[in-house]
């Protein structure tokens, strides 16, 4: 739900997620959750967007350098901006999906980023020390 609305606060489902299922199956649940969510996301937009925007870069040169500034830096600004709590990852992954960026390489950023930003949440929140 979280990957289709961005105000839902990741923190907070996954911190449920920890009280309610333990330190790994929480993480289990909220890893494969975002996973899933941002995977179903980028797809969406992919088929429902892709032909607009690309409508509009044909028109436009500086949607069109935008477009291909994104897709030459694919993977290192999606892994990043993934693993960091606070960057909505809605807007990384519509992103991703109407600039073309290669789906493997949007998955692999996907599935190491959320790996690393849900391991801190869980850890953060697992050890009370959550501020």
């Amino acid at each position: 739900m979280e990957a289709f609305l961005p105000i839902l606060p990741l923190t907070g489902i996954v911190a449920l997620n920890v009280y309610a299922y333990g330190f790994w199956w929480g993480y289990l649940l909220s890893y494969l959750g975002t996973i899933a969510g941002s995977t179903l996301l980028f797809f969406t937009i992919r088929r429902l967007f892709m032909a607009p925007v690309h409508r509009m870069a044909q028109k436009s040169q500086r949607w069109r350098s935008i477009i291909e500034k994104i897709q030459k830096k694919g993977f290192t600004p999606s892994f990043l901006l993934y693993c960091f709590p606070f960057a909505p990852s809605f807007f990384v992954s519509a992103g991703a999906a109407i600039t073309e960026v290669d789906t493997y390489k949007f998955l692999s950023a996907l599935i190491m980023g959320k790996l690393v930003m849900i391991y801190i949440e869980q850890h953060r929140f697992s050890s009370g020390r959550y501020a």
